[in-house]
């Protein structure tokens, strides 16, 4: 499948597959040879990885889930975790392949054929500001509710999908692999914001047509939502005195408000009791205060990107491969 929309607004630092969750039935076994047992839970697995195993390297074996019952297979990881220990790098279908064949390989059993249950697409973008500016700005998403909101991540979603917005650098301090967290390039991951869709319980592919082509129709669709479905304050205004707040809060709720703002602010004036004079007074004050915030221009995402940040990249056009890759994918 082939990736091309016309833009030059968005610039793409990133492209991966993050988490799966995959199902596959093991009626002629599992080589339980490479699985450390989970100390309480039964019939729960983490990985051991041989050393140097994949091309010179060796997996995180802490960073994938493995579960055994009736002889159903669920394996659940992070791809970008599982062989690097962050997810500060781009990962597509042919790195992901390799990782798919060595793990079958360890386990006996054809991972490609497995069904993908839950699975995350994401992209990466550098900010022209901080996390906390950005989100600052965002007044909501097409479609979907509002389910998590945090100083360094938000998150929207409806049904078996999720949007998730989050400060790259803040979530890796707490998820980064302890080997790697003193050689990792803080600054460069600095006011880093990933963007990514998840959807749970899909089923529809196995890991082999998501390779193929499952993950291309997944980022397209992340593309056009990032361009499109994400909505800011076109408000200007600022100040910390509890009226500006109020007045901050009102121009957010403008844009989603069945009536226009200004008309209801109009109107508890006049059914107001004050004197024709201080009435006048009041719709001159909140005219003079509604100008000063007017922005005139719809922001969007690309507003907030660092244009220095590979400025011939555009929004969903990429190859079928790794055009974006990790520094660290050099494999034979």
């Amino acid at each position: 499948m082939s990736i091309n929309k016309n833009s030059n607004q968005i610039f793409i630092e990133m492209i991966q597959i993050d988490y799966e969750k995959w199902r596959l039935q093991v009626s002629n076994g599992l080589n339980l040879d490479f699985l450390t047992p989970h100390p309480t839970i039964k019939d729960r697995y983490k990985m051991d990885f041989p050393v140097g195993g994949f091309y010179g390297k060796t997996l995180f074996g802490n960073n994938i889930d493995l579960y055994l019952k009736n002889e159903t297979l669920y394996l659940s990881c992070s791809l970008p975790y599982l062989v690097h220990g962050h997810n500060f790098t781009s990962f597509l279908p042919g790195e992901a392949e390799k990782v798919v064949n060595y793990i079958s390989s360890l386990l006996s059993v054809d991972l490609m054929q497995a069904t993908v249950v839950d699975y995350e697409v994401g992209q990466i973008f550098k900010l022209n500001s901080c996390f906390k500016s950005f989100q600052q700005q965002i007044t909501g998403v097409d479609g979907m509710e509002l389910q998590k909101k945090q100083s360094s991540c938000v998150i929207y979603g409806k049904g078996k999908r999720q949007f998730k917005l989050y400060d790259i650098s803040k979530n890796l301090r707490r998820k980064i692999d302890d080997s790697v967290r003193k050689t990792f390039p803080w600054t460069e991951a600095g006011d880093c914001i990933k963007c990514e869709f998840k959807f749970i319980k899909d089923n529809q592919y196995t890991v082999k047509t998501f390779l193929n082509d499952g993950f291309y129709r997944a980022v397209q669709q992340l593309s056009n939502f990032i361009e499109d479905n994400i909505h800011f304050s076109q408000s200007n205004y600022s100040g910390d005195k509890f009226d500006d707040i109020l007045f901050q809060t009102l121009i957010k709720l403008n844009e989603y408000a069945p009536k226009d703002v200004q008309e209801m602010v109009m109107d508890e004036i006049n059914a107001s009791s004050l004197s024709p004079a201080k009435k006048t007074m009041r719709r001159k004050a909140f005219l003079k205060k509604q100008s000063q915030a007017t922005c005139g221009k719809q922001k969007k995402f690309a507003d907030f990107l660092d244009k220095s940040v590979h400025p011939n990249i555009k929004l969903g056009t990429f190859p079928k491969d790794n055009c974006l890759i990790s520094k660290n994918y050099n494999y034979a």
